[in-house]
Formats: C-alpha cells, structure tokens, sequence
C-alpha cells in the first residue's frame, strides 16, 4: 500500500487568561481544525500528522477523523494535572489518536496515573549532533570564573531574577551567568537578554563551563531542547529537579547535576562534579546522542507507522 501522509504544523498557540479571548481563540483553533478536515478529504491520506496541538479544540475534532492521527505531545502533558478541563478532553480524544511522547516514564504515566486506553509512541526528542561539538568537549577558556549560559524560555525567572540581586556573591563566588530573561540587564558578573542572536547563542555555548537550565517545578513530562543541545555542544547540564531532569539524571548521572539547595550555596560541589565525571560524561553523552539521534528516531517511526499501515490492510 502506497501511503500518503497529512502532517499538520501549528505554532505555539499563544497563553489565554481573559475569558473572552479564551472562547474566541477556541472558535478560531475550531476554524482551522475545520479547514484542515478539508484538505483531509481532498487528500485521502492513510495517517495524519499532528506536531502540537491545543488539547480542548483537538479533542472535540478528533471525533471527525476516519484515519490515524499522530499527534505529538509537548507542554500538553504538564497541563492535565493543574487543570480539570483539559484533562477530561484529554482522555476524550478519539481513539484513533495516537500519542507521541519522548521518554518512557510519560508513557507510563498516561498508562498508569490517566489510565489512558489510546496508542502510545515513545519517540526520542532529537538531539543533533554538532560540527563543531568536539571542540566544545575541551570547555571554558576562562579557569578563572565558572561561566553558566541559560538560554532557555522555560527558566525559572524568580530564580534568575534572585541570582541578578546576588551580584556580589556571584563574584565572590567567581560565577558568571549569561540568561534568558524579559528584561534586559548588564552587570559585572551577569548579563541578561530576551533574545540571543545565533551567533551569540553559539558563542555562550561553546565558552561556557556548563549550561544551567532552571526549570520550574511543573515542567516535567516534556523535553527540553536547550538541554539537549548543551549536550550535544559537549557541555554538562546544571538543573533544577522535576520528574524530567530527575529522570535524565537518573539514566544519565554524569550529564545532569540536579541543583537542590541553590546554585550559590552548592557551587563548590557542582565545580568538583564537573571535575570527577569528565571521562564518565564523555561515555553518557555518546550514548545519549545515540538514543536521541535522528537515525533512532527515523528507525522507530517507520517501525511504528508500518505497524499501523498493516493494520490498516486487515481492515
């Protein structure tokens, strides 16, 4: 059977507070939804594609598909726990949608905890390697300060803002932070930006000590792309702990130092971790790069989706 394929690609939809802009968001996702069943028709495809999607309006259209639906799950995870709705039309989704997630413990967690009765993928969250990565391995330049680059948009800000008021202890400390944040900011020993260019974001990776990544408590059934490229640019992860770095800490100790007390007050530990695993992360970084590698991730798709496409012949 020659297949044929409708992937869907939405942007991230934008955070709703006011309850009027809340309806009318919906009815415009309701609108593209109904678009798209168009186009469906036109094309006939064995299996659609969905890369992210808004959980209510997906679920209502859901019901409409006659085939397939991949969809992949980004922050849609972390949002059942805090809020009801979207966990009843979470478990409401058609049965024809099959669940992507990027690590085994949130297949276990729909499993388990939702009881949720729908096909479930685990397909690796892509970590590319670097052309330049293995320079990167030999690290900072500066064996005078640590360097911290954050460049994520999942920081925690209460965390980086409290880090910029301790600006005499950074240099006591001899720690240097660049980060992401909304308000720009340039001090002596941190630099603050709400955007770096590429070359910038380049720059920081390969002349930081680590990369710091603290994220807030709820990001936990998600995958965080600034940490998999310190990885894949040779650097180790400074984070904070949720069920996502708890799990790669656990699966992959020399790449993840899980910061409990806070970054001042445990620097001289995280300094002599990065010390002692630097041959054990050489080894867990190549392993992690291979399990997250695009060839991984290629291979286990067409298994999936040959699965489904033999299914399909039964019927």
């Amino acid at each position: 059977m020659t297949s044929r394929f409708l992937n869907v690609f939405f942007l991230k939809s934008p955070k709703v507070t006011d309850l009027k802009y809340k309806i009318i968001f919906r009815i415009v996702e309701l609108k593209k939804w109904l678009w798209i069943r168009k186009q469906i028709k036109k094309i006939n495809p064995h299996l659609i594609i969905v890369s992210s999607y808004e959980t209510v309006t997906f679920s209502i259209i859901s019901h409409l598909f006659r085939v397939p639906v991949i969809a992949f799950n980004h922050n849609n995870l972390d949002e059942l726990s805090k809020n009801k709705v979207k966990a009843f039309f979470f478990k409401l989704m058609s049965k024809k949608v099959i669940h992507v997630v990027f690590e085994d413990y949130m297949k276990h967690y729909l499993k388990e905890k939702l009881k949720l009765r729908h096909k479930i993928w685990v397909l690796p969250h892509i970590a590319f390697r670097r052309a330049a990565d293995e320079e990167a391995l030999s690290g900072s330049k500066d064996s005078t300060r640590v360097i911290f680059f954050a460049p994520s948009g999942s920081n925690d800000k209460n965390m980086i803002e409290n880090l910029a008021k301790c600006e005499q202890a950074l240099l006591k400390k001899s720690v240097f932070i660049v980060a992401k944040f909304p308000i720009c900011y340039s001090g002596e020993n941190i630099i603050l930006k709400n955007y770096f260019t590429d070359d910038e974001y380049e720059q920081y990776m390969k002349i930081s000590t680590a990369i710091f990544v603290p994220l807030e408590k709820n990001f936990n059934y998600r995958a965080s792309n600034v940490i998999n490229e310190g990885i894949a640019y040779g650097k180790q992860i400074i984070t904070t702990c949720t069920k996502y770095t708890s799990f790669l800490r656990e699966n992959y100790p020399s790449l993840v130092y899980v910061v409990k007390r806070g970054l001042l007050d445990e620097i001289e530990d995280i300094v002599k971790w990065l010390e002692e695993t630097k041959e054990s992360f050489l080894k867990d970084r190549e392993r992690f790069l291979k399990e997250h590698s695009e060839e991984r991730f290629n291979e286990l798709f067409r298994e999936y989706v040959d699965a489904v496409l033999r299914e399909l012949e039964k019927l």
